[in-house]
């Protein structure tokens, strides 16, 4: 029983030790001081050293999740908290309803019109999507995707724009809202 705790301490001070190491980096990498001080957490604590593997919220922004819920939390007012689970939902229809939210944002509409409450447009498209993703793990929706298109189309693009920003090494600032002007996209020239 001794030599368990004992390797479990080490275990905790081995993973303290390689926090310490990456945070050093990161601070250099950086150039600023991060907080708190990895010396501020127990050595001995081996619980530490099974909690860090595990999947943490403490990760994802928490003003967000919340927004989210609101928006779900409408959705299941309307339609039936987790309806999504029985009645299966058709991919196209929760890519569209993202795609049209995020559009609407891009296109100066902060707020989602539709609404029953003031609630931003980025909010209800990271709400179709997880409706969407829920039902994906569950198992449960209509996958109407189209038939796919060959790989690496995008990265093909993608270097078509490299070549055509190359070519065009001084761009015209790019009009933003309000009247402003923006520094447009400049390649490194390094």
């Amino acid at each position: 029983m001794r030599e368990d705790h004992d390797d479990l301490r080490n275990l905790a001070a081995d993973a303290n030790d390689s926090g310490r190491r990456a945070r050093a980096e990161l601070e250099r990498r950086a150039g600023v001081a991060m907080t708190p001080s990895a010396d501020a957490f127990k050595e001995n604590n081996p619980k530490d050293a099974f909690g860090i593997l595990k999947a943490s919220l403490s990760w994802v922004s928490m003003p967000v999740v919340m927004e989210m819920a609101v928006g779900m939390a409408e959705g299941g007012y309307k339609y039936g908290g987790h309806n999504y689970r029985v009645c299966a939902p058709r991919a196209s229809v929760y890519v569209d309803g993202a795609i049209r939210h995020i559009v609407e944002w891009w296109e100066g509409q902060d707020n989602d019109s539709d609404a029953q409450i003031e609630i931003n447009n980025i909010a209800k498209a990271i709400t179709s999507l997880c409706v969407l993703r829920d039902a994906m793990i569950q198992g449960n929706y209509i996958d109407d995707r189209p038939p796919p298109s060959p790989k690496g189309w995008l990265k093909s693009l993608n270097e078509k724009m490299k070549v055509l920003a190359a070519k065009n090494p001084a761009p015209v600032a790019r009009y933003l809202a309000g009247g402003k002007r923006g520094p447009g996209r400049i390649l490194d020239q390094a």
